[in-house]
């Protein structure tokens, strides 16, 4: 059986008469970190939000598990096969007036998760991003490093196989980036991670692979053992 979770083959996007994104190839494998770089206007959101099926690409195929799900040759497109997706956007919408606890189980409900089994899983994410302790806080006084951290126990209620977050670390102290990263490391082990980030230096201490977007195009692919030169690398392609 493949490893391969999702691939993009010749996607694009466009917006009216403006092209976001030009013909990209990526594929995520299953219990790995993929980071997406590139400077502003790249088309990194757009990028993460035809992946996470919140809008549909204009040209190309999407796979899923090897089976196809979308093919702009297809007139009606193709839609045989989802999976579970945890999606936390570069601004997070949270709810300052509920506990962590009320708000995480809200989300509990709103994705369908049985109720006899909420009360584990939430059990279960508490636990995975250390907010036992800030059960019953408002979230409008958590630090933003904590809000983050909620955000991210959101992504991953419903046990989603993939999990897409959108400038995780942006504004955070270095304390929480490392806390972040090591929460990101941990959650890989059973999940599938793709991020978006300005941070060069976390991004190639985070990820397995790098893909650098620019202008709309995936210019390079960075492996493992070539994330130690990632500044050069993003530096020579982005010129």
């Amino acid at each position: 059986m493949s490893n391969q979770l999702i691939e993009l083959r010749n996607v694009s996007k466009f917006y009216e008469e403006k092209k976001a994104l030009n013909s990209i190839n990526l594929s995520l494998n299953k219990n790995e970190v993929v980071g997406i770089l590139g400077l502003n206007g790249a088309g990194k959101s757009t990028c993460l939000k035809i992946i996470a099926g919140i809008l549909p690409p204009s040209e190309g195929e999407i796979f899923i598990e090897d089976e196809c799900i979308f093919s702009s040759h297809n007139e009606k497109g193709i839609i045989q096969k989802k999976i579970s997706i945890g999606y936390l956007p570069e601004f997070i919408t949270l709810y300052p007036e509920l506990t962590v606890k009320n708000f995480l189980e809200f989300f509990l409900v709103i994705k369908s998760i049985p109720k006899n089994d909420r009360k584990k899983q939430y059990e279960s994410i508490i636990k995975k991003t250390n907010l036992e302790e800030y059960q019953n806080v408002l979230i409008k006084y958590l630090s933003l490093g904590y809000q983050k951290r909620v955000g991210i126990a959101q992504s991953i209620s419903g046990n989603p196989k993939l999990i897409i977050l959108d400038e995780p670390i942006s504004g955070l102290d270095p304390k929480q980036i490392i806390e972040i990263r090591n929460l990101i490391r941990d959650l890989a082990k059973e999940h599938t991670i793709l991020i978006s980030s300005h941070i060069l230096s976390e991004i190639s201490q985070t990820c397995d692979r790098v893909y650098i977007l620019h202008k709309g195009a995936i210019v390079k692919e960075i492996l493992k053992n070539d994330l130690s030169q990632l500044e050069t690398i993003f530096m020579e392609v982005t010129s």
